[in-house]
């Protein structure tokens, strides 16, 4: 944790801290008493280099045994210079060189890193305000934050940095929270994401039922067509919050309400997501109404293939949940799926008229057919009519 006056290094598990130190190289006190021209010269630079060194050498031998194995960066110096790295890498791969929306868990490269660096410290401060990602009241201390951070990764020995927007004072919160009403704080990091997803629903004023409906659903039709889509556990989790968030961009408006869903996640401050994760939840918002995800979408066409493939296969399963609740009615109690040959046979279950859910999944079932090779069957299963008698499965005239 990089601060102005000293530097905190800790090491730590799921059990707890292992280790901690506080150091005297916090930027403001680097900068003020080693860096002497605007950009740093030479001298400046074996200064700061130097200090930096003598200081976390022995901390790094220190903690070699206990083989920590991941750097963690947080604070405001970190931050920016990891959001400088993932905006050069962005650039140079030939992506949008846009910076990312959060940083939370973002990952970088050393190699980005180093790239940053070298530019930062050839620069002077009014020219450092204007590249992408460095808030420009830090411009006169990152010279000296990079330097710090350079030599980190090196006599540590990682290859990349992850940073995380909270930082030691967030910790003080959380710890007293967890003293002082340990029935409300849990540490699950599964709480903190749904808590945060569901905050976001609220703040929108969105259709809570309309959205857990969804959730349910589309979480059922993930169990059920496992074979088809071979998605993974962490897919469903994320199939579920975004069952939760589709339509909150109604709070905008109703028209092209999917594209405004995907700027309120996207710029929500969603906790507990990596930036792939946000990404991931901002496609399935842009893409459960209508359209194909792909390339021209930006926060689709900066996902890896593999993360590209896992996006589409949930958009699928989150129509067609979707259709299923396409009156907000929630008069669908639930859903089998029998799978056989080239077909994936959908029974749907309810007391009620379900004649809008019925055509609002006919509508949307094109792309899971598509996307995995199955002609979609609706059919209404077992109920009950207004005297409780039971009434036999039956196929949808309209089916086809």
């Amino acid at each position: 944790d990089l601060g102005g006056g000293s530097l905190e290094v800790m090491v730590g598990d799921n059990g707890g801290l292992l280790w901690s130190t506080s150091a005297h190289l916090g930027v403001a006190r680097l900068t003020t008493e080693l860096v002497r021209h605007d950009p740093p010269d030479a001298d400046d630079l074996r200064r700061l280099r130097r200090r930096v060194t003598s200081v976390l050498a022995p901390l790094a031998d220190e903690v070699a045994d206990l083989g920590p194995r991941t750097l963690v960066g947080t604070s405001g110096t970190l931050c920016d210079l990891a959001r400088m790295a993932a905006a050069h890498r962005a650039g140079r791969e030939g992506g949008a060189s846009a910076v990312p929306a959060s940083v939370n868990q973002l990952r970088v490269r050393r190699k980005d890193i180093l790239a940053v660096h070298d530019r930062l410290l050839a620069l002077p401060a009014a020219a450092r305000q204007r590249l992408p990602g460095l808030e420009a009241r830090r411009a006169d201390i990152v010279p000296a934050g990079s330097v710090l951070l350079v030599a980190a990764l090196e006599l540590f020995g990682f290859d990349h940095l992850v940073v995380g927007e909270w930082a030691l004072r967030e910790g003080i919160i959380l710890d007293a929270i967890g003293h002082h009403e340990p029935a409300d704080f849990t540490g699950d990091p599964r709480a903190i994401r749904l808590g945060s997803v569901l905050g976001l629903v609220r703040r929108c004023n969105a259709d809570d039922g309309h959205g857990q409906t969804v959730a349910r659903l589309a979480t059922d039709l993930f169990d059920q067509t496992q074979p088809l889509h071979r998605l993974r556990v962490d897919d469903r989790e994320m199939l579920e919050y975004a069952g939760l968030l589709h339509d909150i961009g109604e709070h905008v408006s109703v028209d092209a309400h999917h594209k405004h869903t995907a700027y309120l996640i996207e710029h929500g401050r969603l906790r507990g997501f990596s930036p792939e994760e946000v990404a991931v939840l901002v496609c399935l918002g842009r893409f459960h109404r209508r359209g194909d995800p792909k390339p021209s979408f930006e926060p689709f066409a900066a996902l890896a293939p593999s993360v590209q493939d896992r996006v589409t296969r949930l958009t699928a399963l989150l129509r067609v949940a979707d259709g299923l609740d396409r009156g907000h009615s929630g008069v669908i109690d639930g859903i089998d799926v029998d799978l056989a040959g080239d077909r994936a046979r959908l029974t749907v279950h309810t007391s009620s008229d379900a004649d809008l859910e019925l055509w609002g999944v006919r509508r949307k079932r094109e792309l899971f057919e598509r996307v995995f090779g199955r002609r979609l069957e609706i059919q209404l299963g077992t109920t009950a009519d207004g005297d409780g008698r039971a009434l036999a499965p039956r196929a949808l005239a309209r089916d086809r």
